[in-house]
């Protein structure tokens, strides 16, 4: 009986056209492979779309002050009184501490959100110590809370869509003492800042998450 055995150099020849063929379909494969980090900024701004939403219609907690006397603060987000039927909300009076306290109860938290104060958060929190918690889907939610953060008509949210996990990398000069903008690359972010105005329109700062959510990239990161 025959021996069946390769030579080498037909091993050489055959390992030659695997590495051509890998060379070949390992771009293709990666490029349809989603862009998780794309699919979890889409996820995360409607998650706030819906939260503020919600929140915004809530009479209880934001009632339409539009038909108040003229020196009754207007807009939904810039009144920071509690009422009666707004269970989640004592009568401290700030506005920001209001809002990040309602906004976190309809998140679904993992572990054990910071304590939130009137007096904390001004004195506590800044920019270099923003106040932040993560949820259950590993979203980490980072609010800057030193004057630069937070006005009388705007709130930020950095959201971090990977949490803890690299780069942490934001695309605009936005709170650079809170996150990295990576100036010398064009994709692979994971971080966005959202501006939450007081009559609840959302507004996001970064076009590598404007593009995710507006739907100009398809999952994958390419461009449609």
């Amino acid at each position: 009986m025959k021996k069946i055995a390769f030579t080498l150099t037909e091993l050489l020849v055959a390992l030659a056209v695997i590495g051509i063929l890998t060379a070949i379909l390992m771009p293709i494969i990666f490029n349809i492979m989603p862009d998780q980090n794309a699919l979890m900024a889409k996820r995360a701004y409607y998650t706030v779309q819906t939260i503020v939403s919600d929140m915004i219609n809530d009479d209880n907690c934001y009632p339409d002050l539009r038909n108040t006397s003229e020196d009754e603060e207007i807009g939904a987000f810039s009144n920071g009184y509690g009422y009666a039927n707004c269970e989640k909300w004592t009568e401290d009076g700030n506005a920001n501490v209001k809002f990040i306290k309602l906004f976190a109860d309809k998140l679904d938290i993992k572990g054990t959100v910071p304590t939130l104060t009137d007096e904390n958060f001004q004195t506590t929190y800044s920019n270099d110590n923003p106040y932040k918690f993560k949820t259950k889907d590993g979203i980490e939610w980072i609010i800057p809370t030193g004057e630069a953060g937070i006005d009388s008509n705007n709130l930020y949210i950095i959201v971090d869509v990977n949490g803890d996990d690299k780069p942490n990398c934001m695309q605009k000069e936005s709170f650079s003492s809170i996150t990295t903008v990576c100036t010398d690359r064009e994709k692979g972010f994971d971080r966005f800042l959202i501006i939450i105005n007081s009559d609840g329109q959302l507004e996001i700062v970064d076009q590598w998450a404007i593009d995710a959510v507006d739907g100009t990239k398809s999952i994958t990161g390419d461009e449609d």
